[in-house]
């Protein structure tokens, strides 16, 4: 089947083989290898293959990726080879991208990576190096060592043999991070590492009956060795231009520290602390602080910051101490913003991992945040927010929990909420929930919401509207729930509403907004004394000129009306206005009507619509189409008694059965559909009322056959034109004819049109325009150029005369 025979069919065949493959798994090994090498052949063959296209490069992939997925890619190499005596085999290169994705299923040896691939990564790159190698031939080994290191991630998701070769590959992996000509390796080993310390960590909590840690021991000797190397690449990255890298490396040093000795991992820190100290001060010492020298120092303290931020959780409480003084200073430091924000980053991760820390420390870390208030920078913002939330949570998993300094910071959360940063702005509204929950746990939610509403009085519009935001936030996530909101909303209703004839559209916006909430919170009786209010402030925005919330005002008018009724609300408004309340309650009606046609034709046919299906059967069966299975079924029926004919609007005869127990039909009755069956003609021979499809797509029509009865009705002639018309009947029945109906509607206006006479035939002239029969004599007198100017006057007179092109 994978000759090129049945080529046509190898969509179906290696979709077959694919679904068999996965079917059997290993098992498939070595019944199919032939099918496997037969296959890499086809796809090496390609090129010279005749009417060969990319869908079966995406056949013979897909296949190959589930073969190699269910034998696992050492059979698979085993069975087609990658490398032959010069070296790699490229007619099989391709076969690498789909080893790389199919052998993170299945399990895998350290060994054969290193037996196999590696020697054969090796080969590749003395090739390149060869003085005899061109450069475009150099360019191409080093391209295929590469691809020969990707699979290094993949034969480690499923590791078999950590405790048993990695020693012997650690060494080898350590080179291949140092090597500088190919500084992708490094992100292909440090995926690799990661990925085995998570398939050595799963197999320490395994729940079988014995679970073992030896593939974290032989990993963790090698912790001396990879976690300098790996601070070492830190330090001489870009961190601005290598972002992606860098933090793949710092994930690496994470994972491997959690193995490390303890020991070990703390004189490394007290190592990265000290040089941390010594960067940052000799960089403040600098006489120019843009100077190069003191940016490459800054930029060397924000590295060891951001090691140090990866070693906070594994690190003892007397590092963290350390750490937490080391970082106080740059917190309160606004001419470094980066620093200032892996400050306030390692500042949430202790309180993260080290939650009796932060709790020991939480007077001083208030003090802290307190201080540095006014120093935040703007990238720093985000990270500041996740630092109180995480004081706040450490506050409310207190014995005695502390709520003073709330009011210090409840105007920083509020204006917050404003942020241009999303993240900013989410981070904001879930410190402001924490704060909330934690004086509701006290029983001082509206002391909470008193100072919240305070900022109503502030003289920037930007912090009213961020009080009315946040007044919003808290209402909507306590108003159902806390019976003192329910009963404090008609007065906090009462002094946003005092807002709403405000100039600035900011303070609208948030007004509004509380405005949905409280009709949607309060009760129809107590919302009916602010009604007048609401009404006559949304009015004067609803015809604003720039129109910015009059979607939003006509919202809340709709909810109004639906509350109240039509009419109360138009007593409301002013005369010049009720036109928008007449427009939304016939808006409001017309949905109405809409919906409930909907619900009313859900599942039935409506007479008209059930006699055009009729009309069309019946065309279809008029056009030499075969006949439907309803139309036999009918055929019965129509014989055992006369049915009624009736007319459609096409002219389509269709007709009713009539029962013989009752001659009445209703119509009215939606059972009536059932006895309405389309006309038929006479049942025809299905052999000589098809035509045959040749193999290349041609028809095969037949000829006339000889009739030798004399005694036909029809002549000779009268056969041909009857076959003529069969003929042009299927032809428009399959869409071939070219025929259009002149009765048909144009599909849009003809050129014309405008100068139609509406009362009598013909066309008529219109004033200011060209006449409807407008053209030129060609005189070769007006060629001349004495008679120029007569020529365009005529012209002029019978059409327009267009720009002259350039």
């Amino acid at each position: 089947l994978l000759t090129l025979r049945y080529q046509h069919a190898w969509s179906s065949i290696f979709s077959l083989l694919t679904s068999i493959v996965g079917f059997y798994g290993e098992n498939a090994h070595p019944a199919f290898d032939s099918i496997f090498s037969t296959t890499v052949d086809l796809y090496a063959a390609m090129d010279s293959m005749p009417q060969a296209h990319d869908d079966m490069r995406k056949w013979f992939t897909r296949f190959l990726t589930a073969a190699t997925t269910s034998v696992g890619a050492e059979v698979m190499l085993s069975v087609v080879p990658l490398q032959n005596d010069h070296g790699i085999v490229e007619e099989r290169a391709w076969l690498i991208p789909v080893i790389r994705d199919a052998a993170k299923a299945g399990p895998g040896r350290l060994e054969y990576f290193s037996t196999a691939i590696l020697s054969l990564a090796k080969t590749c790159e003395a090739v390149a190096r060869a003085d005899s190698t061109t450069a475009l031939e150099s360019k191409r080994m080093q391209a295929r060592t590469m691809q020969l290191w990707s699979l290094f991630p993949s034969f480690c998701t499923h590791p078999t043999d950590i405790a048993g070769h990695f020693k012997k590959i650690a060494k080898t992996l350590a080179n291949a991070m140092s090597d500088k000509r190919y500084p992708e390796l490094q992100l292909l080993v440090c995926q690799g590492l990661q990925a085995l310390l998570k398939a050595a960590a799963a197999a320490a909590k395994s729940e079988d009956d014995d679970p073992s840690d030896v593939d974290q021991a032989a990993l963790a000797k090698f912790a001396a060795r990879f976690l300098p190397l790996l601070i070492a690449i830190v330090e001489g990255l870009d961190a601005d231009t290598e972002s992606d890298r860098l933090q793949t490396l710092l994930d690496t040093i994470t994972n491997y520290a959690t193995l490390a000795e303890p020991e070990f991992v703390q004189n490394v820190f007290k190592q990265l602390m000290q040089t941390l100290l010594q960067t940052t001060t000799a960089a403040k010492k600098s006489a120019d602080p843009k100077a190069p020298a003191a940016v490459a120092m800054l930029a060397q303290a924000h590295l060891h910051m951001s090691i140090a931020l990866a070693l906070v959780g594994i690190i003892d409480v007397s590092q963290v101490a350390l750490l937490y003084r080391v970082v106080k200073p740059y917190m309160l430091d606004d001419t470094d913003p980066v620093m200032q924000k892996r400050s306030y980053s390692v500042l949430v991760t202790i309180c993260d991992t080290h939650p009796a820390f932060a709790a020991e420390h939480l007077t001083d870390m208030i003090e802290s945040l307190s201080e540095s208030l006014l120093t935040c920078s703007v990238p720093a913002k985000k990270m500041r927010l996740r630092c109180l939330h995480q004081i706040v949570r450490a506050i409310e998993a207190a014995e005695h929990p502390d709520t003073a300094f709330v009011p210090t910071l409840v105007g920083e959360i509020m204006l917050c909420t404003k942020e241009a940063n999303a993240k900013a702005r989410e981070a904001a509204f879930e410190v402001l929930l924490a704060m909330a929950k934690l004086l509701d746990a006290q029983g001082n939610l509206m002391d909470f919401i008193q100072m919240v509403l305070g900022g109503l009085a502030a003289r920037t519009p930007h912090m009213r509207s961020a009080s009315v935001l946040c007044l919003s936030r808290l209402v909507f996530e306590f108003g159902r729930t806390e019976v003192t909101i329910q009963q404090a909303m008609p007065d906090l209703l009462r002094t946003v509403l005092m807002l709403l004839h405000e100039k600035a559209r900011e303070v609208i916006k948030s007004v509004i907004g509380f405005l949905k909430l409280g009709i949607a919170i309060l009760p129809k009786e107590a919302l009916v004394e602010f009604l007048p209010s609401i009404v006559n402030g949304l009015l004067q925005w609803i015809g604003e000129s720039k129109a910015r919330f009059r979607a939003k005002t006509r919202t809340i008018m709709m909810k109004l009306c639906r509350k109240f009724g039509y009419e109360y609300v138009a007593s409301l408004v002013p005369e010049a206005d009720r036109k928008l309340i007449t427009h939304i309650r016939k808006t409001k009606e017309r949905e109405d009507r809409e919906k409930e046609q909907k619900r009313e034709s859900r599942g039935q046919k409506s007479f008209e619509e059930f006699m055009q299906d009729s009309d069309d059967d019946d065309s279809g069966h008029e056009g030499g189409a075969a006949t439907t299975k309803s139309s036999k079924g009918n055929d019965a029926v129509a014989q055992q008694r006369p049915a009624k004919k009736i007319k459609t609007a096409n002219g389509a005869s269709n007709y009713i059965k009539e029962n013989a127990e009752e001659d009445i039909v209703d119509f009215l009755d939606n059972a009536a559909f059932k006895n309405i069956v389309p006309s038929r003609k006479a049942k025809r021979v299905e052999s000589d009322d098809e035509f045959e499809i040749a193999k290349d797509g041609r028809m095969i029509i037949p000829g006339i056959p000889d009739d030798d009865d004399d005694d036909d009705a029809m002549g000779d002639s009268e056969d041909e034109d009857a076959v003529r018309r069969d003929v042009q009947k299927k032809l428009a029945n399959m869409g071939l004819d070219k025929k259009r109906k002149r009765d048909a509607a144009p599909a849009g206006p003809t050129a014309g049109n405008e100068y139609r006479a509406k009362k009598a035939s013909g066309d008529v002239k219109k004033q200011g325009k060209v006449d409807p029969y407008a053209y030129i004599p060609l005189d070769p007198k007006l060629m001349a150029r004495r008679n120029k100017h007569s020529a365009v006057s005529k012209f002029s007179k019978t059409g327009r005369v267009g720009k002259q092109r350039k």
